[in-house]
This record gives C-alpha cells, structure tokens and sequence, in this order.
C-alpha cells in the first residue's frame, strides 16, 4: 500500500489519480477520510464514473449519501445494492441524493423493494432522464427470486404485480436509452403497450436484458419495434415456442443471445435460427428447463440441427445447458463453427467420439468447460493432438474422470494457467497433477 501524505499540494492529487490503474470502479474504503475527501473529485474526473461506493457499505461512515452530495457534479454513473449497503434512509437517497448527479448517464440499483410505481418518477425527473443511456433495476423478492424463475405466475400474480406506471414513465422520457436490465417478478413484461414504448420513446435501444414475468407480447414488440437489436437476455416461462421465430426474422444484427428456458417440445426458434438469419452473432447460449428431463426422442433431437446446418463464421462463445445432441449434432459444432473461442456444456450427455472431435476441430479454443456430465466416458475421449494451441483454461468436472488422462497432452498445454477437475476425482494425487502441469493453478469443483 502506497502511502500518501495529506499535505501534499492540490495539483498533485489529479496526478496521483491519474497514475493509478483504475478501470471502472473505485474502492477507497480503506481510506482515511480526510485523504478521502481530497480524492474523490478527482476520481470521478479522471475515470467519469460515479462508483458511489455505497455499496457494500464502503463510504457510508456516518451519512450514506455524502458521496453524491458532495462530489455528485464529477460523476456519470451511479451503482448502489441496497441489500448490501448501510443506508438508514433509502427513499432519501433515490429522492435526493441522485437529484445532485447533474451529468447522470448510467444508474444501476440492485435489491429494490418497495412497487416502482410508488417512488420511481420522484427520483428520476426528466432533467435526469434526458441523457440516460444505461438502466439497470433488479427487484428484491424474497418469496420470488427472478433469477431463479421456474414456473408461470399464478392466475392472481396480474394482481399481486399490476403494471408499473411509473416504469413506463420513466422509459418514455430516456430518448437516448441503448441499455435496458429489469429483473424481478414484480416487472410485469406482458402487455401490449412495450411495442409502442419501444418504437416511439426508445428507438435507440440495441441491448435488453429481461428475467422477469413475460408472454408473446413481449416478444412481438421486440420484433415490431427493436430491429436494431444488438443484445437480447431473455429468462421466461410463457414464450410460446411460434412465437420465439420472429426474432431470427425480425433481429438480422444480433449479435449475442441468451434463452432460458428452451421450449422443450414446440422449439420452433430452433426451426428457424441459423447463420444466415443471424451472421453477426458471437455469443450464443441456450438452457434447457432444469426442471424437465431434456427430451431424447430422434425429434427433439434433430431440432438442434438446424442452427448448426449453416457455418457459424463469428460465433465465439457457444454455451449450452441440459439439452440432449446426437453425435451429428456435435460433429455439426465441431466442422462448422471454426471461430469458437470459448465453449461451456453443462449437464449436456457426450460421448467419446463427439468429446474427441470437439478438440481436434477447434482450432482457436481458449476455454473449454463440460460440467455436470453423467456420462461414463473412457481415455479414447481425448484426442492424440488438440488442434488448439491457445487452451489456457480446461474444466473437466466429468464423473469418473481420471486426470492421468491428460498426462500425455502435458506438451500441447503449454498455455495452460487453469485446471478444473471433479472434486471427486483426485486420484491420481493432485501432487502429481501439479507435477505435469507445473505453473497451472488446479482445482477441484463440484
């Protein structure tokens, strides 16, 4: 820890900031106030963002919203978890202490509880509104937890989570709005009026993340009113699987795309998702309903053909969780997406063949995870030569897996930092492991 003096002259603070390796966030908790106060204004000039540092209690000594009120003029951007942080008053905080960010252009807030049509408009005036480019809300339920969304809402959660007013609101004053993040179940998305608040108040929006409540509606406003789409997160259990076809059809930009969870049996997004509806897409994940058994039958099967019947010419990062492939399909990933870079399978059933075609075939793979894998795999899993030689990370959380396995691959890992086996499989001793794979940090995860 550098330490710096308080009589140090005025000028040399910026040029302490200046120096320091900030990225994106601020933590001076460990601070002394004094030294502190002379700081901040020149962290947020110098970085531009607003990391209050209320969260997690940090900078909260004695009053919470000093931060914002006192050095709010420096900042653009404002995170706060209330779940975490030690504010005594926080509806002062939303309804005063944001008013003193004139040049707001991001906000975050994590763990909202009270409905936003009570308190949102208050603390969000259209002064603030005009510039926002980045809006994150994440709803606090400790009855629901929105990421963890499993099952339709009852019949009476339109009463219990009516439709938020002032969100709608808030979102017809953000002309200039490119981000948008809800999640919770009280974000009621299934209702026809998102088509007409997407086209005419934000038609700058190119990313939306969602894991809340929604059905069709939703979906037939994004493809109404967001062509430009660039990102689109969406976490649901009342999509019809029809209805999931519009996007390839009516997104052609984008560019990374998260579903949870898959249709299992009226899949017809798979139908029509292929490169040359989405030939700018690099992230590509999609999860199977951790409730439901992935279907095995030759139908369901085939579905995951489709996508792959294309060559993938920008695909990167391709993550897939609890669905069921045939050998076809997994010889489709391995020919026909040669710029994989980053590749995850959890709980996704594999065989030896389809294991050793993978890494024979990727030629730019940096990480490679299979998780939760069930299947009784055998040392012809693993390829005489991995066509990469830019693997740094490998996890092989496989049951039965024998990390001798890869002793004779201990050449070709040369760029190997990290090694992820099965807790259950440390035989032989991790000793050893660490002998082949000398300057590899190797761990055991369950």
């Amino acid at each position: 820890m550098t330490f710096v003096p308080l009589d140090l002259p005025e000028e040399l603070f910026g040029l302490i900031i200046g120096y320091l390796p900030f990225s994106d966030r601020v933590g001076l908790s460990l601070v002394n106030r004094p030294l502190r106060e002379r700081l901040l204004p020149y962290v947020f000039y110098q970085t531009k963002l607003a990391s209050t540092a209320i969260d997690q209690g940090s900078m909260s000594d004695e009053d919470g919203h000093m931060v914002l009120r006192r050095h709010g003029r420096y900042a653009c951007r404002v995170y706060c978890d209330f779940l975490q942080s030690r504010l005594a008053d926080r509806d002062a905080f939303l309804t005063e202490s944001l008013r003193h960010v004139p040049h707001l252009r991001r906000i975050h807030l994590r763990g909202l509880t009270q409905p936003l049509a009570t308190y949102i408009p208050r603390y969000l005036p259209p002064s603030r509104t005009s510039h926002l480019t980045h809006l994150s809300l994440t709803h606090h339920d400790k009855y629901r937890d929105a990421s963890n969304v499993s099952r339709s809402p009852p019949p009476s959660s339109s009463e219990l989570y009516p439709p938020d007013r002032g969100l709608f609101r808030i979102l017809a004053r953000c002309p200039r709005l490119r981000f948008l993040e809800l999640v919770g179940p009280r974000f009621r998305l299934s209702y026809p009026q998102w088509t007409q608040l997407f086209l005419y108040h934000c038609p700058q929006l190119i990313h939306l993340r969602t894991r809340a409540c929604g059905d069709d509606n939703l979906i037939h406003a994004i493809a109404a009113a967001l062509p430009r789409l660039v990102t689109l997160q969406l976490s649901f259990h009342e999509i019809e699987g029809p209805t999931l076809a519009l996007l390839p059809l009516h997104c052609p930009n984008l560019r990374s795309l998260f579903m949870y969870p898959l249709p299992v049996r009226q899949n017809h997004l798979l139908e029509t998702m292929d490169a040359q509806h989405w030939p700018r897409l690099r992230y590509l994940h999609l999860t199977g309903d951790y409730y439901e058994r992935p279907p095995t039958d030759i139908a369901a099967i085939a579905r995951y053909l489709c996508p792959f019947r294309h060559p993938w010419t920008n695909l990167q990062t391709l993550s897939l969780d609890n669905v069921s492939l045939g050998d076809l399909v997994w010889e489709q990933i391995a020919t026909r997406c040669p710029q994989l870079k980053d590749v995850t399978f959890d709980g996704c059933p594999i065989t030896d063949v389809a294991l050793r075609r993978l890494l024979e075939r990727l030629p730019r793979l940096e990480r490679f995870r299979l998780r939760n894998i069930e299947c009784e795999l055998t040392p012809a899993c693993l390829p005489k030569r991995i066509a990469s030689d830019r693997l740094y990370h490998l996890a092989m959380i496989i049951k039965d897996f024998q990390p001798s396995w890869l002793f004779h691959l201990q050449p070709q890992l040369s760029h190997l930092r990290e090694l992820v086996l099965f807790k259950f499989n440390k035989k032989p001793n991790p000793r050893e492991v660490q002998q082949y794979f000398p300057g590899v940090t190797i761990s055991f995860d369950s």
